[in-house]
């Protein structure tokens, strides 16, 4: 029995602990919504502090947040809503208390909430303790990592061994800064500035590749945003700025200091380089380069690049190379005749590797060689001329366009021509476009999922 007792004893301690903490909580929410206000306003004091000292690091690219400052920012961002809602919530249930605001109207609530403001507290404090280390000196970047475009993917190229060569002995060249490539739009300028990329970054790893596509409708904010991501500025410190003369300046005190080579493809009219915050290639900072193409030579003065050099057409040897290439040899040896016939139809081409490559897919895989003869008269039916070349051209994609499967493909494709030049097109997007044109189904019955 008196075993019992002391049992007994015990439970009502321990529920009267368990009541006096829960108690505790309730009258103490009023004290501890006040001090977790008082704690997130310091929190948010040293994340300022330390994004601070990261923007200013990150803005001159000597190096990256740590992984383990990352994760701070990121668990105050996680906590962020709770710590607001808890404080909203302590206001209207201290204004809904009775007696001169002193008793709680639902008890389980205000336990509720004051167990959550409790446990917001610790969070708070530890994630302060935490930030003002990083303030102090704890280590808050580490070694960047390599930025730049990389390897781009890029298929068997012919005939561009001989410019190649050419544009790579100015690239190692120190009285040389800028590099221009002009040519006929379809002739393999992109290609050509595909593979030195590629060369750059097996010959040249410490350098800092840069890849801009301009176009014809070049868009200054778009070409700075480009530059900044592959030099490693980051969204937060690139959004401090307002405006841009900020954004070039922060890309040139990163790039100043870096051996860099700027691709710039597609270029139209003069890109000022101090507009965007790239430094001109100078005795000073020789070893850096900036490469361009463009269709029109003049451009290539205007950009300061002397003596630009021309991509031209292939000769009648590499043309068959590259057309064989894209018909591919199991298609040739269907039938001697696709062989004489692939000849021709190559040579119509005159040595433009667009053409070339156009012609050559949409003709890979076809082994009835009527339909060979009958495209073949289609590319003679429009003669090349130098007053006419985009008819030509223009004739030589309707081939590839008309070996299209059906009119759903060609109706689908055509959608893509109300697009601009370069413009980033989101297959998600372009496929309920489609669908809601009705290119892709008219079937009712079907989910869209199940059209998708």
């Amino acid at each position: 029995m008196e075993k019992l007792g002391d049992i007994m004893w015990d439970i009502t301690k321990y529920l009267c602990g368990c009541a006096k903490q829960e108690a505790g909580l309730i009258c103490k929410l009023e004290g501890n919504l006040q001090s977790l206000e008082s704690k997130w306003k310091k929190l948010e004091a040293v994340k300022k502090d330390v994004e601070a000292q990261i923007e200013e690091v990150e803005g001159i690219r000597e190096g990256q947040r740590t992984y383990e400052v990352s994760g701070w920012l990121q668990s105050i961002q996680n906590i962020q809503k709770e710590v607001e809602d808890n404080l909203y919530q302590g206001v209207q249930e201290i204004q809904n208390n009775c007696l001169s605001k002193c008793c709680p109207k639902n008890c389980k609530s205000s336990y509720k909430l004051g167990k959550n403001v409790a446990k917001m507290l610790t969070k708070v404090d530890d994630l302060t303790a935490e930030g003002q280390g990083f303030v102090k000196g704890y280590p808050i970047t580490r070694k960047p990592s390599r930025k730049g475009i990389g390897q781009i993917p890029l298929e068997e190229t012919v005939g561009q061994d001989l410019i190649f060569d050419k544009v790579w002995s100015r690239i190692e060249a120190n009285n040389v800064g800028v590099i221009g490539l002009y040519g006929t739009g379809g002739v393999g300028k992109t290609t050509l500035l595909k593979k030195i990329s590629n060369e750059l970054g097996k010959r040249k790893p410490d350098f800092l590749v840069i890849w801009v596509v301009v176009s014809k409708e070049r868009n200054l904010d778009a070409i700075m945003d480009t530059i900044r991501k592959s030099i490693g500025i980051g969204d937060v410190a690139w959004s401090s700025c307002n405006s841009r003369e900020e954004k070039s300046s922060k890309i040139l005190q990163a790039l100043e200091r870096k051996k860099f080579v700027l691709l710039l493809d597609d270029v139209w009219e003069r890109l000022d380089l101090n507009l965007v915050g790239v430094p001109h290639p100078t005795d000073s900072n020789s070893e850096s380069k900036v490469l361009l193409t463009t269709r029109l030579k003049d451009v290539c003065a205007k950009m300061q690049a002397p003596e630009p050099l021309k991509v031209d057409f292939l000769n009648e040897k590499e043309a068959l190379e590259l057309f064989h290439i894209k018909v591919t040899e199991e298609t040739l040896n269907y039938d001697p005749r696709i062989r004489d016939l692939a000849k021709e139809m190559a040579a119509e081409c005159k040595g433009l590797p667009l053409a070339l490559i156009v012609v050559g897919i949409a003709m890979a895989g076809v082994e009835d060689v009527n339909v060979w003869e009958c495209s073949k008269n289609k590319l003679t039916s429009s003669p090349w001329t130098n007053t006419d070349f985009e008819t030509k051209i223009f004739s030589i994609l309707k081939l590839s366009y008309d070996q299209l499967p059906d009119d759903t493909h060609r109706n689908c494709f055509l959608y893509c021509a109300l697009y601009p030049e370069d413009y980033e097109i989101r297959v998600t997007d372009i496929i309920d476009k489609w669908i809601g044109e009705g290119f892709i189904c008219r079937d009712m019955t079907k989910s869209i999922q199940d059209i998708r």
